[in-house]
């Protein structure tokens, strides 16, 4: 006697209701794999001996290494399949006594389930009348739904297949999915038959935070007022959020397919490109300022980090995501500044006053966003004694030599400043406190640099302060400077101590 089965659930619940001397299987079924319904075989029922056909070598392979599973190998022939019927059953041996009909019915008390819900399906306080025997373990959320699918299947004869929610009898909660045949009964009533219920709670919650994590990024591109888009390696848009409207007057819809080449400035073009290739080519991240032309054809400043997005396999398509924001009152007020004295004619930073004004519009501009900041405070070691032994034309070369160390360890957005004779202030934006080892690395290597190779008497060095920018305990860039100062000070005592 042979059964059929569609697919693995109806075939384990098959093998609840009546004895069963042999399986064949192929690997590729709907649902779950032939592979999986073996290894569930194995567990339930070790002695039933299957039979899994398969063309594939790490198919095979793996079969051959599970007890009582052998592998009959594509293409084959309908006596190939009989000579592996035969050797599988022994047919020359005994046959074993039947099976009486207390022992059979015992068998079929309920159905194939996983086993993790061993002790809930049926579980002890079963229902035999109900179509669902463990109707008072189901969820009171979920019982409506689940009588009315089984009521519907009852009268079309339509396979049952539902997913909710059981409880187990310590009140855990369990994702199944129940899968049945609708039987005839000898009195003419239909029921379920055939039944496999599958532990899928670990499925469900991983869609569920999926779908939780999804939800957030569609709330955060939605909702930022800065302007986020996912472009391809060579910078055409696939992905852009609502917040273009806004910045640049086209809906997102408009973007999709053209570059963000297309509205840059021609001036800036080239360093847009050179920071574009510079990310792909060394899979980082970089920040840029540039111009960009709007729909009404006015040209703003924008403000992009450009990222590239971790690849899962050498053939997943290299894509950059992208998040701009619109920073041309920044820059107006940069324009405004440099009309005034604010730059160190020794050099070039800004000086005292540029460096006040410039770093009260970052600080309040990442109180607003509730972005972060490092403000650094730096003294030139030894400043007088090179005066005093070799002369003030060596000690601005001295000057000129950490201004450019500073240059060198800070980013073009970060506020560089020469705030009196050997005093230096940087206002480092988006920068963390995670970022100040990195910091004082980048800048030993420079002030290195600078000490290599030179015929200059003296080496350059410098001490250091630097302190985040907290805007409940910071009102003013005075205060910072103030704090960062005094960090400086003790810096510079311990490595007097050391020496």
């Amino acid at each position: 006697t042979v059964f059929e089965a569609e697919n693995a659930y109806y075939a384990l619940g098959r093998m609840t209701e009546a004895e069963i001397d042999l399986v064949i299987t192929d690997v590729n079924m709907p649902g779950r794999s032939g592979l999986w319904l073996t290894e569930e075989i194995r567990t339930r029922w070790p002695a039933v001996p299957v039979i899994v056909t398969t063309s594939d070598d790490a198919h095979a392979s793996f079969c051959d290494i599970l007890s009582n599973v052998s592998v009959l190998r594509k293409p084959y022939s309908l006596h190939d399949l009989g000579q592996a019927i035969e050797d599988v059953l022994h047919l020359d041996a005994p046959i074993e006594a039947p099976i009486d009909d207390t022992e059979r019915q015992h068998r079929l008390a309920g159905p194939y389930a996983s086993p993790t819900l061993l002790n809930v399906i049926p579980g002890p306080d079963a229902v035999s009348e109900k179509p669902i025997p463990w109707i008072k373990r189901v969820h009171p959320d979920d019982i409506d739904r689940v009588l009315a699918r089984v009521e519907q299947c009852l009268d079309t004869g339509d396979p049952f297949v539902c997913e909710y929610r059981v409880f187990s009898h310590r009140g855990d909660i369990f994702w199944v999915l129940h899968e049945a045949r609708v039987a005839n009964l000898p009195s003419r009533q239909r029921a379920l038959a055939h039944e496999a219920v599958i532990d899928i709670t670990r499925q469900r919650r991983e869609a569920e935070d999926l779908r939780a994590s999804e939800e957030r990024h569609r709330f955060l591109t939605e909702y930022s007022s800065d302007m986020i888009s996912v472009a391809s390696w060579e910078g055409r848009y696939l992905y852009v959020s609502p917040a273009s409207a806004a910045l640049l007057g086209f809906e997102p819809a408009e973007l999709i397919g053209t570059t963000f080449y297309d509205m840059v400035h021609e001036a800036d073009r080239p360093s847009v490109r050179r920071i574009h290739l510079l990310v792909l080519e060394k899979a980082g991240a970089a920040l840029i300022a540039y111009r960009v032309q709007r729909k009404d054809n006015r040209y703003i400043w924008f403000e992009s980090t450009i990222r590239e997005v971790p690849r899962s396999g050498r053939d997943t398509p290299r894509e950059l995501v992208v998040v701009s924001r619109d920073i041309t009152e920044r820059k107006l007020q940069e324009e405004r500044l440099k009309d005034m004295a604010i730059l160190d004619e020794l050099t070039g930073l800004y000086n005292r006053r540029g460096f006040m004004a410039l770093a009260a519009q970052h600080l309040k501009q990442a109180k607003r966003a509730k972005r972060q900041a490092l403000l650094l405070f730096a003294d030139l070691n030894g400043l007088k004694l090179i005066n005093d032994t070799h002369g003030h034309a060596d000690g601005d070369r001295a000057i000129i030599a950490a201004a450019e160390a500073f240059n060198q360890t800070f980013r073009d957005s970060d506020v560089i400043a020469r705030v009196g004779g050997d005093e230096f202030a940087i206002l480092a934006v988006e920068a963390d406190t995670e970022s100040v080892e990195a910091i004082r690395n980048r800048l030993q290597a420079a002030l290195d640099i600078a000490n290599r190779g030179t015929s200059r008497p003296y080496q350059i060095s410098v001490s250091i302060g630097i302190v985040p920018y907290d805007p409940d305990r910071h009102a003013s860039v005075e205060e910072l400077m103030a704090t960062a100062d005094r960090e400086m000070y003790t810096h510079k005592e311990s490595s007097r101590t050391l020496n």
